[in-house]
């Protein structure tokens, strides 16, 4: 089945827009506990992609930027990081990002 967990610490509007692509899309919407919520920075944003091939992750990430709408931080559930932590997710594709931003910078 397809879904996602979105989390937006900064832009509740933003939250609403992307879950309502969403539910448009039949993508299921997964909630957090209140724990992993406050083991995120205040300034936290992450998508997860879960059950997603490779057409339905194109075309949901597609109507997002129809929409006006990037996030930076987003990841698919893989078997790897399947069990990690959100924190922990969260600082991977971080790191990950940062990474990337400063190969096309150089």
């Amino acid at each position: 089945m397809k879904s996602i967990r979105y989390i937006n610490k900064k832009s509740k509007d933003k939250v609403t827009k992307v879950k309502s692509i969403a539910l448009l899309k039949k993508i299921k919407l997964e909630s957090i506990t209140e724990e992993e919520y406050s083991s995120l920075p205040e300034d936290a944003e992450i998508l997860m992609m879960r059950g997603m091939d490779r057409a339905s992750m194109t075309d949901f990430l597609s109507e997002l930027r129809k929409k006006g709408l990037s996030v930076n931080y987003k990841c698919i559930e893989t078997e790897t990081n399947k069990d990690w932590p959100i924190s922990r997710l969260y600082e991977e594709i971080k790191s990950e990002h940062e990474a990337m931003q400063r190969k096309r910078t150089d």
